[in-house]
């Protein structure tokens, strides 16, 4: 009980609470099934923490590697934009690779004549006599003439043939899916900007950055970035040190406050990073403000000088008042390299995220036996959920049409599983298409400096209050929202089936999906 260890085999339990749990597999099934084996740890806090999901000692089924290598492949469609040799949008493939056995994915709403895929959908027509458009709903296809069937809002009803009219395809709430006269754009970076289709709906074809003639997928650890103990303040806090600045520079702006606020959060992990593992979760900001201000006061400028003088006062105020200027553990994070003095560049790479990658039903599996791990072992639920997963969604424009896997970065990853959230992030993450695959990757947002926290926002939505609430956020931002769930009511699911996806779409996907 007194050593670092670890159980290879689970733990028997006493006779009169034991449930025997199923039989595992043999070893032939675990290699077929691509099953993985959680070893026992004594982590347990009897909360649902990261540390009970390493109770898990059930076999838990990852699906077919076949599978998932499969459902991440790139395969370009025939009208994928590329770039030119000058950058210029380039004509299609000719011959794309095709997968058998695979449907093609169903034409996007904005074809011209997209047939029985366009009944139910909002049109606007221009009618030429009235030189005025109207408005209605695709009610009817006759697909031995090409007609369709339009309702008009004002009760009119006429049969045409939409691939000869003057029309624009509308959202259920009446806007233009498609500008009139926006061009087609491949950025540099591989990203598509297609007016005609959604954001994000073009698979973005990229590289591997090379760095002194190496392929480089993340920044150096040690050189460039560096893991550390992070500490952060909530939104109220962030907003009592500006109103402390602002007693002492009345005259600064704003924008000029929160850059002071944010060189200050910079040296928070500085002073307080590198101390001890078993330091107080809970700290004061007091510290951090000093060390600043004697940093400022060294360069002998009356901006830097009167800078220190306001971190001098919140210094003060804040050992007078500790409830109020506390600052927390964030727990580890990653932040630029103090010594990396050029920091890292706005669109450059930062970290390619991995994890063990889960097709949907496998995911759901391994959730069910972590939920029943937990009710066996009488554990309860508490706190915030873990964010050490990723969704990878094959963008709709695939040859392959639109896909998901699941990355869990739980167990095996690399540092890209350590970035907090930040509601102002300075990095941002997207899906790439390198070398056949796609993959998950972070890019710095904007320019980050030596010493400053690499953080991403996190996105995440719940129906949850109590989830929300005790996800406070800590990246004290100007724009903190306080936590880092977004709530989304009970209501938010189906809100944004009804606005984007008609019954006849969420039906067409099902029979082609």
């Amino acid at each position: 009980a007194k050593e670092k260890m670890e159980w290879l085999e689970p733990a028997p339990e006493p006779a009169a609470e034991r449930q025997v749990p199923p039989s595992p597999p043999d070893e032939k099934k675990k290699k077929k099934a691509g099953t993985h084996h959680v070893k026992w740890t004594t982590e347990a806090d009897y909360t649902a923490t990261r540390a009970q999901l390493e109770e898990i000692y059930d076999y838990v089924p990852r699906g077919d590697p076949e599978e998932v290598a499969r459902e991440r492949a790139v395969t370009l469609a025939p009208d994928h934009p590329r770039r030119g040799e000058n950058g210029a949008i380039g004509s299609p493939r000719a011959n794309p690779k095709k997968k058998p056995g695979r449907k093609s994915p169903m034409d996007h709403v904005a074809l011209k004549h997209p047939g029985a895929q366009a009944v139910d959908r909002r049109v606007k027509v221009f009618w030429p006599e009235e030189n005025e458009w109207f408005t209605g709903i695709v009610s009817n296809h006759d697909p031995s003439t090409d007609k369709h069937t339009v309702t008009y809002d004002d009760g009119d009803v006429e049969e045409i043939t939409l691939a000869k009219e003057k029309m624009e395809w509308l959202e259920p709430g009446g806007d233009s899916l498609r500008p009139a006269s926006a061009a087609t754009v491949v950025s540099t970076n591989g990203d598509v900007h297609d007016p005609s289709k959604p954001p994000g709906w073009w698979p973005s074809v990229t590289t591997w950055p090379i760095v002194k003639g190496e392929e480089r997928r993340h920044k150096v650890m040690g050189a460039e970035v560096q893991e550390q103990e992070t500490f952060g303040v909530d939104y109220v806090t962030g907003r009592d040190v500006i109103r402390c600045l602002r007693t002492v520079l009345p005259e600064y702006s704003e924008d000029e406050l929160w850059e002071v606020s944010d060189s200050l959060m910079v040296q928070v992990n500085a002073t307080y990073g590198p101390m001890p593992p078993e330091l107080a979760a809970t700290q004061n900001i007091a510290l951090a403000a000093e060390d600043l201000a004697e940093k400022l006061e060294r360069l002998y400028d009356a901006r830097s000088c009167a800078v220190a003088k306001a971190l001098w006062r919140l210094a003060a105020k804040a050992r007078l008042t500790p409830d109020m200027f506390a600052v927390h553990r964030k727990g580890f994070g990653v932040v630029c390299h103090p010594d990396n003095k050029r920091g890292i560049k706005a669109g450059g790479l930062v970290v390619d995220f991995l994890g063990e990658m889960y097709p949907p039903w496998a995911w759901q599996a391994k959730q069910d036996a972590i939920k029943t791990v937990q009710r066996i072992r009488g554990m309860r639920e508490s706190g915030p959920p873990e964010f050490y997963n990723m969704q990878l969604e094959r963008p709709a424009g695939d040859a392959e049409g639109f896909s998901i896997l699941f990355v869990d970065a739980m167990h095996h990853n690399n540092y890209a599983a350590r970035l907090s959230h930040s509601c102002d992030p300075n990095v941002e993450v997207s899906l790439k298409a390198i070398d056949g695959k796609y993959c998950i990757n972070f890019y710095a947002k904007r320019d980050v400096k030596a010493g400053e926290e690499l953080c991403y926002n996190y996105h995440s939505c719940t129906d949850s209050m109590k989830e929300v609430e005790a996800a406070f956020c800590l990246c004290g931002a100007r724009g903190c929202r306080a936590s880092y769930l977004a709530f989304v009511g009970e209501q938010g699911n189906s809100h944004v089936l009804k606005r984007c996806h008609r019954l006849v779409e969420r039906q067409g996907g099902a029979l082609t999906g």
